[in-house]
């Protein structure tokens, strides 16, 4: 028997990996220099400060061994159901800390590892589509401004020695038993086991699932989903997809904020450079500047709600074509060269290839989002409530009129939560009135609720509380949590020192339910 594991240095020994028996049918480290992703994979192990790699030399993952005994181990050429997982430091680990630590079990040393450790990649005994299983660090925060909210918890054993990692498995797909929409699924699939305790499916299972009643070509190889087929496949795991069809009158980034901030992972699909090319990624994370100088995210009548999406400046997306974590940036209409009636919201990534790394425009064109069945209640019906108060609230009342200039810009944060994560806000965010906070805690309410904060600046406002399990058609706003003390006060004041009379926004609001809610929780 060989040795069970190597080490290596980064980045300079990185490509030594491939120099391997186990490679044989796979990838030489030749053709390993040229391909993209292991590329993008040193750039970000190099980002996140990688120095060091322990590789095992075999090592049996349970993705890969699913797809090995539905479709390679019937092939004619004898592929290996023994993988290679390397595991990556941020500092230089020895043989000698890796003995001490598990077999003379020196808690100094086992300190150091746990420490140093910024996750792993499984590569995979495949022609070119090596990447498999990979779980690493995010990058940095860069004070606050980065956000990675679709992460798990991951526990990994090596040789013994158990360790953590919060992230979101990624791998590339093989073109055979998983295409991008697949392993984008397969990504988004990893958290919504964690959200709704629900089975996580194989690549080769997604992919069955999701042409058992629509084919448009063969399943097995595949040549991709369609979004008809990714929704079967939300579905067959027993959850909805939503599903939003990206418009000029989308706000995009900020329909990805309501959910993605909440740690349910979104599913973008787009097109590249206009063409007839289509891509599907998970969108883990976002990076917020801290005003919104990109301006619009959408053509339409809510132009002038403000949102705390339209200061996404990223997303960083698991993209099974480059790796996991990878950027995609919001270019403006102006720059991007497409025409704003179009798509106003438009990304860009850098892709890395033989000839170096080139640039591409990615157009959003669908949103699927693998919720809770219960959930019924959309971000863009909940957008539509809050435009309306909004108006009301900012236009008709003036009351810290957005943009004024001074006063901090007022915006708002729509994001859904489940029930619990609503009562640990509840407990941990500044408020002034005990009473509403009790009565939330206490209280019966609906398992997931969209929570709608009005901020200026850094400083919240008051949070209003809707349900996101009724209907549309329904009055959905049951609850007013105000967080500085005098807004209330000030707001009724506003209310009641109108020439307009309460009774008469029911004309603009096109319903006595919002005479109601203000009455109750502004004036009462």
């Amino acid at each position: 028997m060989g040795p069970a594991y190597r080490f290596f240095k980064f980045p300079e020994q990185f490509f030594d990996i491939f120099d391997h028996s186990s490679y044989e049918l796979s990838i030489s480290k030749e053709d390993a220099r040229r391909k993209g992703h292991l590329k993008y994979l040193v750039k970000y192990l190099t980002e996140i400060g990688c120095q060091s790699i322990l590789v095992e030399n075999e090592y049996i993952d349970h993705d890969y061994l699913d797809d090995y005994t539905s479709y390679y181990a019937k092939c004619f050429v004898p592929y290996k159901r023994f993988c290679q997982r390397a595991h990556f430091f941020k500092q230089v680990i020895t043989e000698g800390d890796l003995e001490q630590s598990l077999v003379d079990s020196d808690n100094a040393k086992i300190d150091q590892v746990r420490s140093s450790y910024i996750g792993f990649t499984v590569f995979k005994p495949l022609p070119q589509a090596v990447v498999g299983r990979t779980i690493v660090d995010t990058y940095p925060p860069d004070d606050g401004r980065r956000v990675f909210p679709v992460k798990k918890k991951y526990n990994i054993n090596l040789f013994g020695l158990r360790l953590e990692k919060e992230s979101l498995a990624f791998q590339e797909q093989d073109t055979v038993l998983a295409a991008c929409a697949t392993t984008a699924l397969w990504s988004a699939f990893q958290k919504a086991s964690d959200l709704y305790q629900t089975h996580i499916p194989t690549p080769a299972e997604i992919t069955k699932c999701a042409t058992r009643y629509v084919q448009t070509t063969r399943p097995i190889p595949t040549h991709g989903l369609n979004p008809e087929q990714m929704c079967n496949a939300i579905s067959e795991l027993g959850l909805a997809p939503e599903v939003s069809q990206i418009r000029p009158d989308t706000p995009l980034r900020s329909l990805v904020y309501g959910y993605v901030a909440s740690g349910v992972p979104v599913l973008l699909g787009y097109n590249i450079n206009g063409t007839d090319t289509r891509h599907a990624v998970t969108v883990c994370g976002f990076r917020l500047e801290d005003i919104p100088t990109l301006g619009p995210e959408a053509q339409s009548p809510d132009i002038h709600l403000s949102l705390v999406g339209q200061r996404i400046k990223e997303l960083y997306v698991h993209d099974d074509n480059l790796g996991p974590f990878s950027r995609l940036e919001y270019v403006p209409p102006a720059i991007s060269g497409v025409q704003p009636s179009l798509n106003p919201c438009i990304f860009k990534r850098d892709v890395f290839t033989d000839s170096g790394v080139v640039v591409e425009m990615c157009i959003p064109e669908i949103v699927i989002v693998p919720v809770y069945h219960k959930v019924r209640l959309t971000f863009n019906a909940i957008k539509g409530a809050i435009r309306d108060l909004d108006k009301y609230f900012f236009d008709t009342l003036q009351i810290g009129r957005v943009g004024s200039d001074d006063s901090p810009r007022l915006e708002w944060d729509i994001r859904l939560m489940e029930l619990p994560e609503v009562k640990d806000w509840a407990q941990s965010t500044r408020h002034v009135n005990r009473d509403m906070v009790k009565e939330i805690l206490f209280s019966n309410l609906p398992r997931y609720n969209w929570i709608c904060t009005v901020r200026a600046g850094d400083q919240d406002l008051f949070s209003i509380i809707a349900d996101a399990t009724d209907m549309e058609r329904s009055f959905y706003l049951h609850r007013v949590l105000f967080h500085v003390a005098g807004v209330k006060d000030r707001i009724a004041g506003v209310i009641r020192d109108s020439d307009l009379e309460l009774e008469n926004a029911a004309a603009a609001f096109k319903s006595s339910d919002y005479t109601k809610f203000l009455t109750t929780w502004f004036l009462s």
